[in-house]
């Protein structure tokens, strides 16, 4: 928090003095909740740079439907999570610098790997958390806020990428406790004492 706060404070600082303005956090912040409010974000041709449609009526929207803002986070929570391609995306968006073939080769090479240590931190995380050790709940915790604080506003998929070194972090342990599991049940148990014992 303190960190944060010490980043964020230089960053207003510098844009009150360069601009004579007080901006906190970002300039188009009503704009951004409205997107985060807006069922049909996904649908629109230029979803950050257009317009963002009025916040009343996004609101008012969701105030009268209050039960579509769960779909809604389910919605941006697999958009947050579903690929990680996309910067392979932005960088062909306007001057492409490799070719077609060779982005759909890089665009492989990005998603196969994620995807297996996505899938493996899946199915480690119940493992992991069984033991309530403070350190393992803090990066539990880092990667809940992480995902809790993108799908607030409507996120892309590259915004996952500081959350990639907890994924490796839950996917390794996952492998770990595989591994000793597998040697624990490969060791035979010692015989007892005074039984004839055979050369290892």
């Amino acid at each position: 928090g303190l960190g944060f706060a010490v980043v964020l404070g230089a960053w207003t600082a510098r844009n009150a003095l360069r601009f004579d303005e007080l901006i906190l956090l970002r300039s188009g912040a009503e704009g951004a909740l409205s997107n985060a409010l807006d069922r049909d974000h996904l649908d629109r041709a230029d979803r950050f740079t257009g317009p963002a449609p009025p916040l009343d009526e996004t609101a008012s929207y969701m105030a009268r439907h209050p039960w579509e803002i769960v779909q809604l986070e389910f919605d941006k929570l697999r958009q947050l999570y579903r690929n990680d391609h996309e910067a392979v995306d932005w960088a062909m968006h306007e001057v492409p610098p490799i070719s077609e073939a060779e982005a759909s080769r890089w665009r492989r090479v990005a998603d196969v790997p994620y995807a297996i240590v996505f899938i493996a931190a899946m199915l480690a995380a119940p493992l992991w958390l069984r033991v309530h050790e403070r350190p393992r709940l803090a990066l539990a915790f880092a990667f809940l806020a992480w995902t809790g604080i993108e799908i607030i506003f409507w996120p892309e998929p590259r915004y996952h990428t500081p959350a990639l070194p907890l994924l490796c972090v839950f996917a390794a342990a996952g492998v770990a406790w595989v591994v000793i599991k597998i040697r624990s049940t490969a060791t035979p148990t010692p015989k007892a004492r005074g039984s004839r014992r055979t050369p290892d």
